[in-house]
């Protein structure tokens, strides 16, 4: 699956001045790029160097717990559905004829949507399923493509060139995705190959869903000594496994979110009636319909040429961040897709972690960093680019105007950090 969302960027960088560095990068200047017409010097700047050196810590997600999860619908006004239900997998006839990925044809059914700002379903469906839900706890909130992002820079790959917007609020950092037309979410990819098109043929949402773009999960986790919430966007789900799926989802579950059992027995009475319930949440219609599904039943779904390799080194980081225990590959040539291999990731989880650790640790000292930026860059933002064609490689930190950024409500923050604020 090509990760994609359907909600807003931040603004643009304005930075004005040039102040302390974390190194002397020597890096040459940027050009100019989409993300911003104009801009000032970097404030900072962290190069791969600036990561070395740091400690032993063995850094592993534990207390993995779900929280919240939503469909998108094919509505022009941003409507989502609480819980929502990831597609369902129907193991597709082989061989299997598929078309080539049409990247116009989704820019076409997409381009009248009203774009609502990238956080607002997030906090919409944890006020449904997680009314009491704190946020003083945590330090980050991310989506999983931001977080691929940043694990390839700790790594030293290459990747695209890309920005995230960084902001804290009340001590809690938010990593947002920019682009530049944030219509890119709703359409992902367009260099997809037959990715679209085969998961097309082998998911369907369930017919109580049946209008629903895609599924987004919210899950929660420690690493790295800090508290992380995750969303990402699940490709679907598969039916015979939930017997298994629903003894292994009895997580560890902190005291502000419920377990898995009782978030069921919460969304059975939210939908008592004879219709589902519908009310506004933070400029999003949420109706509650759907079914929670457990996180050991969700799948991602890729397609490959026949031929090019094993996808599987390249997809571990993807799956491992947002715990993705199956992966569904299939192989096709000349958009025929003639074998589906099915890959049980649950015993490959730990080899791949103790593999990447000096790369783990990287990564949460490049969260850490931001953080530090953040709260120095101005009103608690900046915004962080990253050019592949700079060498040495490095990420340049950039004030932003006050006026971009999440727009919260204090309502919203009363509600989230109301503890947190009454302590400070």
């Amino acid at each position: 699956m090509t990760e994609r969302n359907v909600n807003n960027g931040a603004g643009s960088a304005l930075s004005k001045r040039n102040r302390n560095t974390y190194t002397q990068s020597g890096a040459k200047p940027r050009k100019q790029n989409n993300f911003n017409e104009t801009r000032g010097k970097a404030f900072k700047v962290l190069t791969l160097a600036d990561l070395d050196g740091g400690s032993n810590e063995r850094i592993s997600i534990e207390n993995y717990t779900f929280l919240a999860s939503y469909n998108w619908c094919k509505d022009n006004k941003p409507t989502i559905l609480v819980p929502g239900t990831p597609a369902c997998w129907f193991p597709p006839e082989l061989p299997l004829a598929i078309p080539k990925d049409d990247g116009q044809k989704r820019i076409e059914e997409n381009k009248d949507r009203i774009i609502v700002p990238r956080w607002a379903p997030l906090f919409a469906a944890l006020q449904v399923m997680q009314p009491t839900y704190s946020l003083g706890r945590i330090f980050l909130v991310i989506e999983r493509h931001s977080l691929r992002q940043l694990f390839d820079f700790a790594a030293g790959r290459s990747g695209n060139d890309w920005r995230i917007d960084a902001e804290v609020v009340n001590g809690t950092l938010f990593l947002t995705r920019f682009e530049a037309n944030p219509r890119r979410y709703l359409n992902g990819s367009f260099h997809s190959g037959y990715g679209h098109s085969f998961e097309e043929s082998v998911l369907t949402f369930d017919e109580e869903v049946m209008e629903s773009l895609a599924h987004h999960r919210i899950v929660e986790y420690d690493i790295g000594g800090m508290k992380w919430i995750v969303r990402f966007e699940a490709d679907g789900y598969i039916h015979d496994d939930n017997d298994t799926a629903e003894s292994a989802a009895r997580a560890i579950v902190t005291e502000s979110s419920q377990p898995l059992e009782q978030l069921s027995s919460t969304m059975d009475r939210i939908s008592l009636g004879t219709g589902p319930q519908i009310e506004m949440l933070e400029g999003v219609t949420v109706i509650h319909k759907g079914r929670i599904v457990s996180p050991a039943s969700v799948i991602e779904v890729k397609c490959k040429k026949i031929g090019t390799g094993n996808k599987l080194a390249q997809k571990m980081p993807q799956c491992w961040f947002s715990q993705t225990r199956h992966l569904f590959i299939g192989q096709q040539q000349d958009g025929i897709v003639k074998k589906v291999e099915k890959i049980d990731l649950s015993g490959k989880f730990e080899w791949w972690e103790q593999e990447r650790q000096d790369d783990l640790r990287k990564l949460m000292l490049v969260v850490r960093k931001i953080s530090e930026a953040a709260n120095e860059g101005g009103y608690g933002k900046c915004c962080v680019l990253y050019d592949r064609q700079e060498n040495p490689r490095v990420l340049r930190f950039m004030e932003v105007d006050n006026r971009a950024g999440l727009e919260l409500t204090e309502n919203l923050k009363e509600k989230f950090w109301g503890q947190t604020l009454a302590s400070t």
